[in-house]
């Protein structure tokens, strides 16, 4: 078992987490993404471009990134699995929370671009909506 840590929003440590997984362990087959803010709670008229980015860049750009880096060797070994943990907020919105309803949406997107893109290299790409 590996344990690192990295702060999602920051595409530098997430590739630096990753090549620290892949040195003790491999090309990795599996993905499990989990990754999720929604500490900001507010109206959209005052939803803070901040809070907006911060919501986006660790919900939704995380996990593209981590998609991204993963797909090569899934590709090249003809298998793959990935999970994301998305949520009902993605289907029907949350009142006051813009930035993850808006961040879970969309990785529904992803997730679907994904299965349609490399089903017929041996990946699967399902997700999870908890709520």
């Amino acid at each position: 078992m590996v344990s690192v840590h990295a702060d999602l929003a920051d595409a530098a440590q997430i590739e630096a987490a990753l090549g620290r997984i892949g040195e003790r362990l491999g090309p990795l087959d599996g993905l499990v993404d989990n990754a999720g803010i929604a500490s900001h709670i507010a109206p959209v008229a005052r939803m803070g471009l901040a809070g907006w980015q911060r919501e986006v860049d660790v919900s939704l750009t995380a996990p593209f990134l981590l998609t991204q880096a993963l797909l090569p060797p899934m590709v090249a070994q003809g298998w793959g699995r990935m999970v994301n943990i998305s949520s009902l907020a993605g289907r029907g919105g949350l009142y006051q929370q813009a930035g993850h309803s808006a961040t879970k949406t969309g990785l529904l997107g992803l997730n679907r671009a994904v299965t349609l893109e490399h089903a017929r290299h041996g990946i699967t790409c399902n997700a999870i909506l908890p709520g």
